[in-house]
Parts: C-alpha cells; sequence; structure tokens
C-alpha cells in the first residue's frame, strides 16, 4: 500500500436563463387595456358632473337670494347684500385665503 498525493482541480460553471413569455391569454390582456381606458372616460365624467353640480348649487342659490330679494327680504350673505328688490351690493373688501 502505497500512499500518494493526489492533486486535482475540479472547475464547475453553471449558467441559467429562464424566460417567460405570454402568448395567448383568452384575450385577458386587450380586455384589461379597454377597461383601463373605461375607466379613465369614467372618472372624466365623474369630474364633469361634478363641475356641473357646483354650477348648479351656485346657480340655484343665486336664484334663491334673488327670489328673496324681490320680496323685501334684507338678506347678507358674504359679501352681496341684498336690501331692495333686484339690486345687490358687493362690498370690495379683501378677503383673506385660510
Amino acid at each position: 500500500m502505497t500512499s500518494d498525493f493526489v492533486s486535482q482541480q475540479i472547475n464547475a460553471t453553471s449558467l441559467g436563463l429562464n424566460s417567460q413569455i405570454t402568448l395567448f391569454q383568452g384575450n385577458q390582456i386587450n380586455n384589461q387595456i379597454k377597461r383601463s381606458k373605461f375607466l379613465v372616460d369614467q372618472y372624466s365624467l365623474f369630474e364633469k358632473e361634478a363641475k356641473n353640480d357646483i354650477t348648479l348649487g351656485i346657480t340655484e342659490s343665486y336664484i334663491q337670494l334673488l327670489y328673496a330679494a324681490k320680496n323685501g327680504h334684507s338678506i347678507h350673505c358674504g359679501r352681496v347684500k341684498l336690501n331692495h328688490p333686484g339690486r345687490a351690493k358687493v362690498s370690495h373688501q379683501k378677503i383673506d385665503s385660510i
């Protein structure tokens, strides 16, 4: 029995590459794009509705003020004071923003 030294060098290289490509998912991607576009349109309509509601509220309030002034009521609302039928007096005071 002999004892010999064995010198051996082992080199190992491992390389891996994974890839995943969706070829077809039953038109699901196209439907998601369409859905997203519809949501954008929906939110745009919500914004327009909110602006219209604000305009309508202001118009209704103004008409109510004119109607009350026509009936002889003295009304003070913010910077506008109505004390003669159909005439509004606007004060030009500076209003500090909050």
